[in-house]
C-alpha cells in the first residue's frame, strides 16, 4: 500500500479524534481513521456502521439475529467481543464495523486493513466481512 500524505494527515488532525468521539479507544481510533481514508479513497463506498457497543445492545442485537431479524447483521454478534469495550468508565471499543458497497470492495478493504496491521473479519473462523479490529 503506497502511504499517501493527504489521508495521513487527515488520519491524524481530523480522523482520530472523529473515531474516539465515536467510542474508539485512543489505541485503535487512528487506524479506524487511517482505513476509513484510504477505502473512501479507493471508491469502496465505506459506511462505519458501529464502533462501540454497551453490553446490554449486544445482547439486543443477538436475539434480533436469534429471531430471524438479521437486517444489518452480516453474522451473529459474538459474546464477547471488542465492541464491549470501557476504559476509566469512557468508550474504549477496539473493534468497528465498517461494510462497504459490495462484497468485492469488502475483501479489497479487507487487504487494506491488514495492511495497516488491522485484524479483518473475513479472516475469522465464521468470517465477518467489513468487522475490524485492532489484534
Amino acid at each position: 500500500m503506497k502511504l499517501d500524505a493527504d489521508i495521513e494527515r487527515w488520519s491524524r488532525d481530523v480522523g482520530a479524534r472523529m473515531f474516539f468521539e465515536k467510542g474508539a479507544s485512543s489505541g485503535s481510533a487512528l487506524n479506524f481513521a487511517r482505513l476509513y481514508g484510504y477505502a473512501f479513497e479507493a471508491g469502496l463506498n465505506p459506511t462505519v456502521v458501529r464502533i462501540y457497543s454497551s453490553s446490554l445492545h449486544q445482547k439486543q442485537l443477538q436475539a434480533r439475529y436469534d429471531a430471524g431479524d438479521r437486517q444489518g447483521l452480516r453474522v451473529r454478534p459474538a459474546t464477547s467481543s471488542k465492541h464491549i469495550r470501557e476504559f476509566n468508565g469512557q468508550m474504549a471499543s477496539d473493534a468497528m464495523d465498517m461494510p462497504c458497497s459490495s462484497k468485492e470492495n469488502d475483501v479489497i478493504c479487507a487487504q487494506l486493513a491488514r495492511q495497516i496491521g488491522l485484524r479483518a473479519g473475513m479472516d475469522f473462523k465464521e468470517p465477518d466481512p467489513g468487522h475490524y479490529d485492532t489484534p
